[in-house]
């Protein structure tokens, strides 16, 4: 396997793994985590949907934590396949 398939397996199952996850969690991570854009601060985020800036920070962590273990179930079934 080359490393660019590689490299385009594991950005789909990556892809597939942020699918996922419930919507107001992608909406997060795409905020904070400036892949869309600009990123947005805690304050900002939490006005848009309407929670307080620690439960938006919960939430991010939670989300990501999500994610790693989705990915890392997900990229064992790619490579056992």
């Amino acid at each position: 396997m080359t490393n660019d398939t590689k490299f385009y397996k594991e950005l789909v199952t990556m892809g597939e793994a942020f699918s996922m996850l419930p919507e107001e969690e992608r909406i997060i991570l795409l905020n904070r985590l400036n892949f869309v854009g600009k990123r947005d601060s805690l304050r900002k985020l939490a006005t848009k949907l309407n929670i307080s800036p620690e439960r938006v920070r919960q939430k991010q962590e939670k989300a990501l934590y999500k994610l790693e273990i989705m990915y890392e179930t997900l990229n064992k079934k790619v490579q056992n396949s």
